[in-house]
């Protein structure tokens, strides 16, 4: 984990599926800098909707990410509880401490340059059920599929593989 100071802020991103409440088993598959995220999400039609509406998040340029605790009954212990943080969002963190921190590792780095290095990163925040995903990355897109996990697995292996 890290230690947030006075400057990090959360922001929950509206325009991306949020987590839908009830679902748990979110997958992840990771290949050094791409990373593909996938969940049950929320739907046009609220939690409680018929079909399963599967998000596929693809991430650019990662870094690091971390997955895992806390679960939604114990997010208020999450560092950035009280800053915006809420269960079942997708949020991005301003002025991320974690990133800041990150920077500091890479600028041992004979061609670092430190405002390139955070103003090309995103530190980003899943809540879901059971687990927390944040990943420290350029950008993420997505796309929603009805169907199950289980068709997307093997989907999210074969786009891993592919080249950019």
């Amino acid at each position: 984990m890290y230690t947030p100071d006075d400057q990090d802020k959360v922001e929950i991103l509206h325009d991306a599926p949020q987590p839908k409440s009830t679902a748990t088993d979110p997958v992840i598959m990771a290949q050094e800098d791409k990373l593909i995220l996938a969940y049950y999400e929320t739907g046009p039609q609220g939690p409680s909707f018929g079909a399963d509406e599967v998000a596929m998040v693809w991430f650019k340029g990662v870094v690091s990410h971390m997955f895992g605790l806390p679960t939604d009954e114990v997010i208020g212990g999450h560092p950035l509880a009280g800053r915006g943080l809420e269960k079942y969002h997708v949020h991005r963190v301003e002025n991320s401490s974690w990133l800041r921190a990150m920077e500091k590792v890479h600028s041992v780095h004979p061609k670092h340059d430190s405002e390139r290095f955070l103003k090309g990163m995103n530190h980003y925040i899943f809540t879901f059920h059971n687990s927390t995903f944040e990943c420290l990355a350029e950008s993420f897109r997505f796309k929603t599929h009805e169907t199950h996990m289980e068709a997307v697995r093997p989907r999210m292996l074969e786009e891993l593989q592919e080249r950019d």
